[in-house]
């Protein structure tokens, strides 16, 4: 886990904030509820492990949102544990249907995009856009082109 991405999280916000490569994170989202889970887990890295963590850090009756693209195709998931917990699980693909409400808490002032913009470039530079946002050792958050 980037701390410097978790930096921005607690500074945008988070109340708790979890360095996987410290701590499992499943436990110590349980300790941090009480034992409950969270209401609604959002998994966004697209990564098979934390796809599969979410069954385990969401509460009995919470919201599972996947939004990251796992590289497998096929991966185990405890859907017992899912079922069990009757859990809701859903999908979000490219975003659809959540730009009204997106621009909604921007216009709100609710979410601060501009401090998650690492770098721009104009439009004329979008290869170089595309291999800085790439690049691991930038550690880009957003990447914006300027039109």
């Amino acid at each position: 886990m980037d701390s410097r991405r978790l930096a921005l999280a607690k500074k945008l916000g988070a109340t708790d904030i979890v360095n996987a490569k410290e701590k499992d994170a499943v436990k110590e989202v349980l300790r941090l509820t009480g034992g409950l889970g969270v209401d609604v887990a959002f998994e966004t890295a697209g990564a098979v492990p934390t796809t599969q963590q979410t069954i385990g850090i969401v509460r009995n009756g919470g919201v599972i949102v996947w939004v990251g693209l796992a590289a497998q195709d096929i991966f185990p998931i405890d859907v017992m544990q899912a079922i069990c917990k009757e859990v809701d699980i859903r999908g979000i693909f490219r975003y659809a249907n959540t730009y009204r409400d997106a621009i909604a808490l921007v216009a709100r002032k609710r979410v601060n995009v501009k401090a998650m913009i690492t770098r721009r470039f104009p439009l004329d530079e979008v290869p170089e856009a595309l291999a800085y946002a790439a690049s691991p050792g930038h550690k880009a958050i957003k990447v914006m082109i300027t039109l």
